[in-house]
């Protein structure tokens, strides 16, 4: 199975690292997972760093200067669309993942 992952990405200090260790303990692994940072102003980047170190898959750029969108849902929206179109390798599945969700070791295999 080929996927990848988008994730946008603000303020998640207290459960990035959870989210990722779910992810990256996952049976069958992502190609690739873009994280997009929408102006973080914690510890959340500095978390993600000690990821990058360790996985190759993982990579962060920050929000797109025009995704001007204020209200929460659209805005998100345009990040995962920013995100899927800068992907850097074709994929047959595509996961929206929020910072803060935790997997199961199977999630990706079952769906």
């Amino acid at each position: 199975m080929n996927y990848s992952i988008v994730t946008p990405l603000k303020n998640e200090e207290n459960t990035i690292g959870a989210t990722i260790e779910s992810v990256m303990s996952q049976t069958i692994l992502p190609n690739e997972w873009l994280i997009i940072n929408d102006s973080s102003t914690d510890n959340s980047i500095s978390i993600i760093n000690k990821y990058i170190n360790r996985y190759d898959v993982i990579y962060v750029i920050d929000a797109h200067p025009n995704i001007n969108e204020k209200e929460i849902s659209a805005r998100i929206a345009g990040l995962v669309n920013f995100g899927f179109k800068n992907l850097k390798n074709k994929c047959e599945y595509f996961l929206k993942l929020d910072a803060d969700i935790i997997l199961s070791s199977d999630y990706c295999k079952i769906i």
